[in-house]
């Protein structure tokens, strides 16, 4: 596979690219330095070419989450959940609170994310013929939503009633709880990607320590798959999953010698990974 930087935005330092559309479009975001700085969504066309998309009015950060074939961007301005259609900006109604992001979008730009209620909550959110919809929690007070595929499928995580972080699809109006984790992505079989505790079972309470996860596919009605595991790992994540089964991620690893607790990722560690069927 060849390897093509992208670059960034004039002087910008950093840049991170979200998603990608099949006609080779991809989204994400150019910044002035790699913690901080101004921050622009951007759109890196499929000849190279790079285009910055422009905030809502009085709003000086933005980016790009996830581009659909119909080259409509969704993403989040400011604190505005926002999509973009013909490079122009609108911004997307909360769901009564301040803060809203957008995170994924299908190819009838149905749009998902997170979104703050008049109570002050988190919920995941769904806009759909310029509505936001509440698709709640699974009894917590915080949910996102993070893909939709083009059957109407959304996947995300939300908190429960006992403070669990567990993965759910959100279907046919209602929210089912897939046991502890987190899913990321899902493709249009239905096939979810993400990570879960590295405990005997998924449901069950508790979710260890916060590095031991593991990448894992579900799929509704089948066991859960987990990913292999390099050597010395104690944390992998699946990213994404594509309709032939190829899963992208990432995995931390660790020296025999270095301590649990260290920081890895300033250690470079973290290392990016691809899981072939």
């Amino acid at each position: 596979a060849e390897l093509i930087d992208l670059g960034t935005w004039k002087t910008h330092k950093f840049s991170m690219a979200n998603g990608m559309n099949n006609l080779g479009q991809v989204v994400g975001y150019s910044r002035t330095s790699t913690n901080a700085g101004a921050t622009k969504a951007i759109l890196w066309e499929a000849d190279g070419s790079v285009v910055v998309l422009p905030n809502l009015s009085g709003m000086g950060y933005a980016q790009g989450s996830e581009i659909n074939d119909s080259g409509v961007v969704a993403g989040v301005s400011g604190t505005k959940a926002v999509i973009w259609k013909k490079k122009k900006v609108s911004a997307l109604p909360s769901l009564g609170g301040d803060y809203s992001i957008a995170l994924g979008i299908n190819a009838s730009s149905w749009v998902v994310g997170n979104s703050q209620n008049k109570a002050g909550e988190v919920h995941a959110a769904l806009w759909k013929d310029g509505k936001a919809i509440d698709l709640g929690t699974l009894g917590g007070r915080f949910s996102t939503a993070n893909s939709i595929n083009d059957k109407g499928q959304i996947v995300g995580s939300s908190e429960t009633a006992d403070g669990e972080i567990h993965a759910f699809v959100w279907e046919n109006g209602s929210m089912k709880d897939l046991g502890a984790g987190m899913i990321r992505n899902l493709n249009s079989e239905g096939l979810f990607a993400g990570e879960s505790p590295l405990t005997p079972t998924l449901a069950g309470r508790g979710r260890g320590r916060d590095y031991s996860s593991q990448a894992v596919l579900w799929a509704e009605g089948e066991d859960v798959l987990r990913l292999e595991m390099l050597p010395q790992t104690k944390y992998s994540s699946a990213f994404a999953v594509n309709d032939s089964g190829t899963v992208i991620g990432v995995t931390e690893l660790f020296k025999t010698d270095e301590a649990e607790s260290s920081a890895s990722a300033a250690a470079g560690n973290f290392h990016a990974t691809v899981w072939v069927p």
